[in-house]
């Protein structure tokens, strides 16, 4: 059963079942014992002061950031309190439990895994124009635009991805797809992989971002090396309803990012349904 808290805090949740760390424990602890006059004792085990909170805060601790005392807490320890945790349900869901996601809802989750895996670079959530030069000037999406090899290297970012709209930036959206990059040679999944659930072909924007990306690859290593960089997509349609292309796209994210093959994850058998059920784990539903 998956826990409530962000993937970054998923192995604390499993020694010590809060997705607090101590010291966050304490802090929170500190803001309480300013108003109360029963205080919460801080030279105690993390089980004990977890304990305590449960049982004067009676909320769920996702929740405890909120609470009147937390008020002059400075932004980035509140932050980081939340960010402990998954991001909440959009309140949209409350309505709709389908309802299809948005940029903000996708980032938000996957800025998490980025978190987790330091050598991730998430580069965002884009319309499928991402390298259109708006009046000839501005591009639409600069990190696209000046994705640059040797620079993520250098920041010791081995992998990186990307949600992409398969509508042109001045459109409403259509279908959410993903693309997965692997930059060095000793990564099973070295070279440019994209994944659309519904197993349309890659659009003509997509293939010219991986020539470049490969003109890149090739000045950069051995011949031997950059002949393995290649471009693969999925033939395999896993969608047949029209909610879950953006669980989808998370999903195949982390699935790279969990070390699956390319022939493992395009062989898996999750649907439309099980995409759904995805949004229990990437999000705090209760």
């Amino acid at each position: 059963m998956p826990s409530y808290c962000s993937p970054n805090h998923q192995e604390i949740y499993d020694k010590t079942q809060t997705c607090y760390t101590k010291a966050q424990l304490i802090l929170i602890a500190k803001q309480y014992n300013k108003y109360a006059k029963k205080k919460i004792k801080l030279n105690t085990s993390k089980k004990e002061l977890l304990k305590d909170l449960h049982n004067r805060l009676q909320t769920h601790e996702a929740k405890w950031h909120q609470h009147h005392f937390m008020n002059n807490v400075n932004e980035e320890e509140k932050d980081s309190l939340i960010e402990s945790f998954k991001p909440e349900k959009p309140k949209e869901w409350n309505v709709n439990e389908r309802q299809w996601l948005n940029t903000y809802d996708i980032l938000e989750v996957m800025e998490q895994y980025e978190d987790k895996y330091p050598s991730f670079k998430f580069l965002g959530v884009f319309p499928i124009d991402f390298e259109h030069k708006v009046n000839g000037k501005h591009c639409v999406s600069p990190v696209m635009c000046n994705f640059d090899l040797k620079s993520l290297l250098k920041r010791k970012i081995t992998q990186c991805g990307a949600v992409l709209n398969l509508d042109y930036h001045y459109q409403s959206g259509s279908h959410w797809v993903c693309l997965y990059i692997g930059l060095v040679p000793h990564n099973p999944n070295f070279g440019c992989y994209y994944i659309d659930s519904g197993a349309s072909k890659a659009p003509s924007e997509v293939v010219t971002f991986f020539k470049k990306i490969k003109s890149q690859i090739v000045d950069h290593y051995s011949k031997e090396d950059s002949d393995k960089f290649k471009f693969r997509e999925n033939k395999k349609q896993f969608q047949f309803k029209n909610t879950e292309c953006g669980m989808f796209s998370m999903y195949f994210l982390i699935q790279f990012l969990k070390q699956r093959s390319f022939k493992t994850i395009i062989n898996s058998k999750i649907n439309d349904d099980g995409a759904f059920k995805l949004r229990d784990e990437y999000y705090l539903t209760s």
